[in-house]
């Protein structure tokens, strides 16, 4: 691996789990306002949702819904055309069969001081010191013991400072601090973030609180959605009942999924006939905390949404080590207008 030069690379991860990386130069700058070129080519029902920067060396944590981890290198993603889709993440990995891939983490550097935080649909929250994943082995780790009947389903990186939202099917969210979770050891259960009132209840995503994403999105079944501040829930102890996110689901339908978002950014709404939306979030009201919120999609008899996503944004230059930011090419750096403020490029 020494012998590989450690360039920065634009890898894109789309949501139906195909993967590719490109050299960030093959990305021209534009001015603001452009129109901006094609990233990569995705089938119906597809979209990329997570895109960064990440340079050669650094190692993707792939985490699957049965609760194992496995390691991947960026220079072992496959580099594909600038319009190619690239090949599907799982015949990368020595994944078991029927196993999902349920986030991908890009990781500069093991250092002390940052967790991995996991939530599992019955309502269990797990956080493991990120050293725990630093030795990678080919055939995957167990990151959570996972029961029968149960599915990792939301994972993310922390500072161990952040707040946790955990918002369920039936319109409950709870909001609390992420020291109340101790960490644990890699094969932990993990503990309980929130007690369901009715049996039938089920988790559908954790965010963390983040000044980036300001508001939370919540996409119901029946097409439904709103944002609402992230301010406007108030922080209560772990393993509550939480407090109501959307009112009157018998007219909404069960909340479909959750995601963090800002004024600019885009989301893809998706349904159980292959009927996919791409809305800015700007084009989606902000609403209180216990309300029911607007039509985002008109849906036909029989049809729901199954799923809700943030379009990727070119993340800036987390990731990196020291100086290489400096050396990136001013193609992902933000164009500032006259008044100073900063807009991200087009890709």
């Amino acid at each position: 691996e020494d012998l590989i030069p450690d360039d920065p690379m634009v890898v894109t991860v789309s949501h139906a789990g195909y993967v590719k990386r490109n050299p960030v130069d093959l990305y021209q700058a534009q001015h603001r306002g452009g129109r901006g070129i094609t990233a990569t080519t995705t089938r119906d029902q597809d979209f990329v949702e997570q895109l960064f920067v990440a340079t050669a060396r650094t190692s993707l944590l792939v985490f699957t819904d049965r609760g194992k981890v496995y390691w991947l290198k960026v220079h072992a993603v496959p580099q594909a055309g600038r319009t190619s889709r690239g090949k599907p993440i799982v015949n990368l990995l020595r994944v078991e069969k029927g196993e999902q891939v349920t986030a991908v983490l890009p990781v500069r550097h093991f250092v002390a001081g940052e967790f991995v935080v996991m939530a599992t649909a019955r309502g269990l929250v797990k956080k493991v010191d990120l050293m725990a994943f630093a030795h990678p082995r080919p055939s995957g780790l167990i990151a959570l013991s996972i029961e029968e009947g149960d599915r990792l389903i939301s994972v993310a990186i922390t500072d161990g400072a952040r707040d946790l939202l955990v918002c369920t099917q039936e319109g409950l969210l709870i909001r609390f601090k992420e020291s109340t979770v101790r960490p644990t050891g890699r094969t932990a259960r993990g503990v309980r973030a929130i007690h369901f009132k009715s049996s039938t209840d089920a988790v559908v995503g954790m965010v963390v609180s983040s000044a980036t994403y300001p508001y939370l999105l919540t996409l119901c079944a029946l097409g439904t959605g709103k944002r609402t501040p992230l301010s406007a829930y108030r922080v209560t102890g772990r393993a509550g009942q939480g407090i109501t996110n959307v009112k009157s689901i018998e007219r909404t339908g069960p909340v479909a999924g959750i995601c963090a978002v800002g004024d600019d950014d885009e989301v893809m709404v998706l349904t159980n006939r292959g009927m996919m939306i791409r809305t800015g979030t700007r084009e989606i009201p902000v609403h209180g905390r216990a309300t029911s919120g607007v039509r985002v999609i008109r849906l036909g008899k029989g049809e729901a949404v199954t799923s809700v996503a943030r379009l990727a944004r070119l993340e800036s230059r987390e990731g990196l080590v020291e100086g290489e930011a400096d050396a990136l090419p001013p193609t992902i750096a933000p164009e500032a207008d006259d008044d100073g403020d900063t807009e991200p490029p087009t890709p």
